[in-house]
């Protein structure tokens, strides 16, 4: 792998597959995580990077935002076809786990807004995005004011790794909560 992006040598890839995995204060889980899935995901055939989006400690964690933020770095980098969007502390341990996508996908995520910037510390987001994504897309609700538009971080600095790229991000989820009220 060169800076966190892979492309098998031996066949043409069948997709384009960004992976971003939300981070703090894990370090372990996340190798762990990286050393494990990677193999499998090579075993795929498909051409593939890694974003690791890391909050800085001291402020409630925004689990959202991370995955918002590495959605728009991934898709600024490369052409994904793909985004798979996952925890550093859930391990694929079969090679059935795919780490591919339907028909655009992308495109999808778009109209969904992707994440929910609201919701603090672990948990929630995931069944918010459950929702977005099995609602009717063209009908969209309050998630129309609150999501990748409405985005609100400061880059502290962006690392080429060689397994991945990070991206430290620096966020004030009690001025996003303000500006998300207000606009709707």
């Amino acid at each position: 792998m060169d800076q966190g992006h892979y492309r098998p040598v031996t066949c043409i890839p069948r997709q384009n597959v960004a992976i971003i995995i939300p981070y703090r204060d894990r370090e372990k889980g996340l190798l762990t995580l990286l050393y494990n899935v990677l193999p499998r995901i090579r075993r795929q055939n498909i051409e593939f990077g890694i974003y690791v989006v890391e909050q800085v400690a001291g402020k409630l964690f925004n689990k959202g935002v991370c995955f918002n933020v590495g959605f728009k770095y991934a898709m600024a980098d490369y052409k994904y076809d793909c985004v798979v969007f996952h925890d550093v502390d859930i391990i694929a341990e079969d090679d059935r786990n795919f780490f591919t996508c339907g028909y655009h996908p992308v495109k999808c995520w778009k109209q969904a807004n992707g994440f929910s910037n609201q919701y603090q510390e672990w948990g929630m987001e995931d069944d918010d995005i459950y929702r977005r994504c099995n609602i009717y897309i063209n009908r969209p609700r309050g998630w129309a004011f609150d999501g990748l538009t409405s985005l609100q971080y400061t880059v502290e600095k962006i690392e080429n790794k060689r397994l991945f790229k990070r991206i430290l991000i620096d966020v004030d989820t009690s001025q996003l909560r303000k500006v998300n009220i207000g606009d709707q």
